[in-house]
């Protein structure tokens, strides 16, 4: 039998080409959405599967619109619980709805809830009882009672991980017993075998008092994190205490390249995926690139600080937590010109040393080693 003639090559009019720049779709820049240069394009980018949206048709990434057009795209949903993308393999629990991303879904045969909703009995439905759902919004109240909604409160979410999943539970109720009128304990996705510690707004001298028993209690139940690539620190500032122009200030310090050094030697970590440093303008305050930015400005509340690696070494919490409570305060001071001066920053903190004692004992240190334990 004849071996069939090969196929003729297309032609570049048999090609799918882009109707903007008539350059073949595969190599086209374009927009998807709205079929604009990239030049041109203005629309946003979905934070959950980084696919653009046109604002005037979707009010934000979690839209019906946006959510439509990744299912129709890749067979992937958004869960309403925590916002995260799950895929076709993900399945919901047939009671409250959520996905496996956010509840732990019974183990009994044919039971298809979560171990939430589900009253079967089996002893896997009692594991992880002190972590609740990622989505919780139950905080501890704040402290001091009297703070004002102006006042910087600050609120700092701690990723921890364990051994392995069985020790989970001892870890999470060891902690839980001692410190729940201080901690919500959640559930966190990025993590292997581990959980989110997370404080109430709170006012920077309670944040020192509590975290040496924290990390104490923590690191004494097998708790880790600093040698973790997983886990990470972050800091909540009060969004209303922030004016437009110091809120632009404190984005100019974080990111500048000229304090870079020091940022990342301080935070302990360099991490693009998760908390992008780039150069800001003043006016960036107005808008936002999305939440893996060094300083997170989506939501309506807080201003996020993302930088720092997770540790249970306390004298570094808190030398964290008082950088940003520092920044905060020197922004609010400092001339628009030396808003990118790192040394003008350490004479405030030097003037102020019995409120940072902490951060000005870590930056004199110095430290280089590649771990420091927790």
């Amino acid at each position: 039998m004849p071996e069939p003639e090969p196929a003729p090559a297309a032609t570049r009019d048999e090609i799918e080409l882009c109707g903007t720049c008539d350059q073949l779709l595969d190599n086209c820049e374009c927009c998807s959405c709205c079929e604009r240069a990239p030049c041109d394009c203005e629309c946003s980018i979905c934070e959950r599967c980084e696919d653009r949206f046109d604002p005037e048709r979707s009010e934000s990434c979690c839209s019906e619109y946006c959510s439509h057009r990744c299912a129709e795209r890749d067979n992937h949903y958004h869960c309403g619980a925590c916002g995260d993308t799950v895929g076709a393999n993900s399945y919901s629990c047939e009671d409250c709805g959520y996905y496996d991303c956010c509840r732990e879904m019974c183990s009994t045969d044919d039971c298809n809830r979560c171990t939430h909703c589900c009253s079967c009995g089996d002893d896997a439905n009692t594991q992880h009882a002190a972590i609740r759902a990622s989505n919780c919004r139950e905080y501890p109240a704040a402290n001091p009672a009297t703070q004002k909604p102006t006042d910087l409160g600050i609120g700092v979410e701690l990723e921890i991980e364990c051994k392995d999943d069985t020790q989970v539970n001892t870890v999470a109720a060891a902690i839980s017993d001692k410190h729940h009128a201080q901690l919500l304990l959640k559930e966190d996705g990025s993590l292997n075998d581990g959980f989110e510690l997370v404080t109430g707004r709170c006012s920077l001298a309670v944040h020192q008092a509590m975290w040496p028993e924290i990390a104490k209690t923590t690191i004494a139940a097998g708790g880790r994190s600093w040698n973790h690539s997983s886990t990470g620190l972050h800091v909540h500032l009060s969004r209303a205490w922030f004016t437009p122009l110091t809120l632009g200030k404190f984005l100019v310090f974080i990111n500048s390249e000229a304090t870079r050094p020091c940022i990342v030697k301080l935070a302990g970590r360099s991490c693009p995926n998760y908390a992008k440093l780039s150069k800001k303008k003043l006016t960036d305050s107005k808008h936002s690139e999305g939440r893996y930015e060094a300083v997170n400005l989506t939501n309506s509340a807080t201003i996020e600080v993302r930088i720092f690696k997770g540790t249970l070494h306390v004298g570094h919490i808190l030398a964290d937590i008082e950088f940003c409570h520092a920044a905060a305060m020197w922004a609010a001071k400092v001339s628009c010109k030396d808003c990118d001066n790192w040394e003008s920053f350490m004479v405030y903190v030097r003037a102020n040393r019995k409120e940072y004692k902490n951060l000005i004992n870590f930056m004199a240190a110095k430290i280089t080693r590649d771990g420091e334990g927790d």
